[in-house]
């Protein structure tokens, strides 16, 4: 399921009392508020197989390195929730759609890129307890530090 919520841009972020001087912190962090998207993945884990899930994920060629090698990917946090049992990817992305376009790659069964997806399926898929639940979303807004 892919769910979007399209907005046009803020203006640009303009403190009141910022001088003329920080126009480019005020840039990068106009740049923080809505030039990207998220995907959020929740991946059901087999009882007991966690860790090896996420070691998996983690260390397989074909794994997240996979999605990290990907155009238009800028960064992933991926988390364990115990109480769950599952793997939460919290996924930061150029726009949503190059996320989706990745799932598209992520799908493909023929020729080199095909095996490669078979090997890393056969690695993973024993371990993956049920459905999927994801999503990409427009950023409308997001907040933090601006280094």
């Amino acid at each position: 399921v892919f769910l979007s919520q399209s907005a046009p841009p803020p203006p640009p972020l303009r403190h009141a009392c910022a001088p003329a001087t920080h126009s480019r912190r005020a840039a990068r962090a106009s740049a923080l508020m809505t030039d990207f998207g998220v995907a959020l993945v929740e991946i059901p884990i087999v009882s007991g197989k966690l860790d090896e899930a996420v070691k998996i994920f983690d260390e397989h060629p074909h794994g997240l390195k996979f999605t990290a090698s990907q155009p238009g990917f800028i960064s992933m946090t991926m988390s364990k929730d115990s109480d769950k049992n599952s793997v939460i990817l919290m996924e930061r992305w150029t726009k949503k759609e190059d996320w989706i376009a990745y799932g598209g790659r992520r799908a493909v069964t023929e020729g080199e890129l095909g095996e490669s997806n078979k090997a890393y399926g056969a690695a993973v898929g024993p371990l993956i307890a049920g459905e999927m639940r994801m999503g990409a979303f427009d950023v409308e807004k997001s907040y933090g530090k601006v280094p």
